[in-house]
């Protein structure tokens, strides 16, 4: 297949509207900030940068890559969450990181961390991209405030075995796939199926329906005004432009026979029946396709048009980024965080944050190529008709709803399904009236300092000195109700408990969540305190084959009940050097953390010991379900203490 030059995104006659601003080469943000100064001291202290990312994905290539070519940079690295409202919910509280990563995202549900953001649309970083593109990003004022890394492709998967046997090409219209699905049934075969469980599985099915009638004039006037909707405004479907979509999307479900028992299917039950070749095609990624050509014949086909002219690859930005206004009022910093933001969005950059998935770039100077699977799109790609999804959070929710609906029956018509649709876009107006479950009357930082990060020390001390567990069954316990009850003597945090400072003020049930990482689960342990030190040394020490448990400073375990000393090796690596434990007293240990993130050689490779795996007890409660219940049982935050000594 041939190099694919660039990624362009289609935008049509409506953004003549708007002035499109040359693009200039600048080394200052193209905006009014606070007086620009340089901090920087005689002694050239490092430069400390705090990127929170979307989830523990760019950790596997993406910061070790940054770690190497920003040497003189304390990076503060978080695996934080898929969601603008817990940023929305740090700038409430002063709290925004230098660089955003956000990978579930639009305009419509970034436009209250506007005011907060640099405008980037003069700078080096922004000049890479093709202006066509930037312009979906652009805000009314002309700014562009986020910019995409690599993009994700989304599309339909064919087993070509199938079609070679029946003497079938493959499709290249939508009325051809829908006559390529029927002659797939006659000869007794399921030709489609996706996991509709899901959202993202709902939002492509349907968009990716009629991408020809969403990406005309008037579907990209619609879009431009559904992702400029104001604070409070709430911006319905376009008749003219959606009653199509539903109707084409109502066509593919009657051709492919969709029913209420495809809502249970899952990710993994979509993919073994792929694989055991149980239907012709289903809805998939990139890498799900390259992964499947490995021992298959299969092809990545686009989403289709009345003609071939008309097709489309379905896609979205892996992520996008942000940087903090604040950032600006240091020059020097300033400068080296445009410096990281340019390697983020650099080739090497892109690919390592797609670690090796198939992706296309949305920069001019970036080229990667694509295996011979994707030769159907190839076309497509260089005709620049490439979709991104819309994305907004309400979207995500409300096509999830309205397309089971229309598969449970619920609508039964196109016109059914899009008045569903519209009269929950126009009631959703976006509001913070959830309720107050908890109010804090005490604030601890985030960060590591040389005692310890104390946001995590709170949570951790929270937990351990207020859960307690059913002897028999090993579930968590709020309220004291049994008598012999397991209470925890120490706690051990890995991989990045907390993900924010703790604040001062009220939390609903929902802002507590996003105080720790989602992903956090839990374990239990007896242990003697020479067995916790030897578990420690398994959490801190490098591996015989070199791979580190602490990838990163803030992966540097939290402990609660117990301090301990490390040694800083100077190498990114550190050594476990004891703890005031009593090494002949047994303890009982709650171990928290992301146990994947530990285990997954492409993380840290780094799983416990098969004698400390003999000797854990799974709890299987994840650690936000605890801080939430916690909460209604009106616990306070524990102060933090000082468990840590680095030498």
């Amino acid at each position: 297949m041939k190099k694919l030059f660039f990624f362009v995104t289609i935008i049509l006659s409506l953004f003549l509207l708007f002035s499109c601003q040359g693009k200039e080469k600048a080394t200052q943000p193209n905006e009014v900030v606070s007086p620009v100064v340089n901090t920087a001291d005689a002694k050239n202290e490092k430069i400390k940068v705090s990127i929170y990312f979307w989830d523990v994905a760019p950790l596997k290539a993406l910061t070790p890559q940054l770690e190497a070519k920003f040497p003189d940079v304390e990076f503060e690295i978080v695996s934080a969450i898929n969601d603008i409202e817990y940023f929305n919910f740090l700038k409430d509280h002063d709290a925004l990181p230098d660089i955003i990563g956000m990978r579930k995202f639009s305009l419509n549900d970034a436009k209250y961390l506007k005011k907060e953001l640099l405008d980037l649309s003069r700078t080096e970083v922004a000049a890479t991209f093709h202006p066509s593109y930037l312009e979906q990003n652009r805000d009314e004022d002309g700014s562009i405030r986020w910019l995409p890394t690599c993009a994700e492709l989304e599309g339909i998967i064919v087993n070509k075995e199938f079609l070679d046997n029946l003497n079938l090409s493959l499709p290249t219209t939508f009325d051809e796939l829908l006559n390529c699905i029927n002659i797939l049934k006659e000869n007794g075969l399921t030709p489609f199926i996706t996991d509709y469980a899901y959202d993202y599985s709902c939002l492509t099915i349907s968009q990716g329906s009629n991408i020809p009638q969403l990406m005309s004039v008037d579907g990209v006037a619609w879009r431009q005004k559904y992702e400029s909707e104001k604070a409070g405004e709430a911006v319905g479907l376009d008749r003219e432009v959606w009653l199509p979509v539903f109707e084409n999307l109502f066509k593919f479900f009657e051709a492919t026979d969709v029913d209420e028992s495809d809502l249970e299917f899952s990710t993994k039950d979509i993919t073994n029946k792929f694989i055991n070749k149980e239907t012709v095609m289903i809805r998939g990624t990139g890498s799900d396709c390259f992964n499947f050509s490995k021992t298959m014949d299969v092809a990545f086909l686009p989403f289709f048009g009345e003609t071939p002219r008309d097709s489309w690859v379905y896609s979205y930005p892996i992520a996008q980024y942000a940087v903090n206004k604040k950032v600006a009022t240091d020059s020097r910093k300033y400068e080296v965080v445009m410096d990281i933001l340019e390697e983020m969005l650099s080739l090497e950059g892109q690919l390592n944050t797609a670690y090796g998935a198939p992706m296309l770039s949305y920069t001019i100077s970036s080229s990667p190529n694509l295996s011979s699977v994707f030769d159907p799109i190839a076309d497509t790609v260089k005709a620049n008709h490439i979709y991104m999804r819309i994305a907004s959070t309400t979207f995500f929710t409300t096509t999830k709803n309205v397309v089971q609906g229309i598969i449970k029956g619920d609508y039964k018509t196109p016109e059914e399904a899009y008045d569903a649709f519209d009269s929950t876009l126009k009631s959703a107006k976006k509001s913070n009236t959830a309720n107050i479950i908890y109010t804090s009357d005490v604030s601890y930082p985030y960060g590591l300092t040389e005692n310890g990060n104390m946001a995590e020390s709170s949570i951790l001390n929270t937990i351990v000195k207020n859960v307690s567990l059913d002897p028999e069954k090993l579930t968590p316990i709020y309220d004291n109700s049994l008598d012999n009850s397991i209470n925890f003597d120490i706690g051990i945090a890995i991989t990045g408990l907390s993900i924010s400072p703790v604040f001062e003020g009220p939390y609903t049930e929902l802002q507590l969540r996003r105080l720790v990482n989602g992903r956090s689960t839990t374990v239990y342990f007896e242990l003697t305190g020479e067995e916790v030190d030897s578990l420690m040394s398994e959490l801190i020490d490098l591996r015989k084959n070199g791979n580190n448990p602490i990838r990163h400073r803030n992966f540097i375990p939290v402990t609660s009940g117990f301090s301990y000393k490390i040694k800083d090796n100077q190498d990114d690596s550190y050594t476990y050097l004891g703890s005031d434990l009593d090494k002949e007293k047994v303890y009982k240990v709650l171990l928290c953390g992301n146990f994947g993130v530990l285990n997954d050689y492409t993380f840290c490779g780094t799983p416990l010991s098969e004698g400390m795996q003999a000797k854990k007890k799974s709890i299987n409660t994840m650690i936000w379900k605890m801080i939430i219940e916690l909460a209604k049982n009106n616990v306070k935050f524990e102060k933090p203490n000082n468990y840590l000594t680095i030498e």
